[in-house]
């Protein structure tokens, strides 16, 4: 990799040193490396600490795609990097505040089991209907 053309496409921005070259449509920055396209801060990572162990990712601490700031990456499992929006409230579940019937996930309504929600209204329908079902 030619470290002059990676630094070529960073400059300041919501972060120290953010991607101004092509990003994809989820804003990752995006370079071509020996004929094959990387995304930009994994390439970051590899620059200052060689190749990624297999089965880790590269993960961002400030949460913006962009960022090729070394500082703000650090490497974790896929499941790392699913915990760690939950814990920011990212990851899309956590942002909904409505079951699929329209019932409230609120602390009253809410079965809680690691990640998962489950709404209490709509479970007890389903536990009806099954032991109808049953009799």
């Amino acid at each position: 990799m030619n470290a002059e053309r990676f630094w070529a496409k960073v400059a300041p921005g919501r972060c120290p040193q953010e991607w101004q070259g092509y990003r994809n449509l989820q804003g990752y920055g995006q370079i071509s490396v020996d004929g094959q396209t990387r995304i930009a801060h994994r390439v970051r990572w590899e620059l200052d600490n060689g190749p990624i162990p297999g089965g880790l990712w590269v993960l961002h601490r400030c949460d913006n795609p962009p960022c090729v700031t070394l500082t703000h990456l650090f490497l974790g499992t896929p499941t790392d990097n699913q915990l760690d929006s939950v814990a920011k409230g990212r990851h899309k579940e956590t942002r909904k505040t409505h079951c699929p019937q329209g019932h409230p996930y609120d602390e009253a309504n809410t079965y809680q089991y690691g990640n998962n929600r489950q709404c209490r209204v709509c479970n007890l329908v389903y536990v009806r209907r099954y032991q109808e079902a049953r009799s």
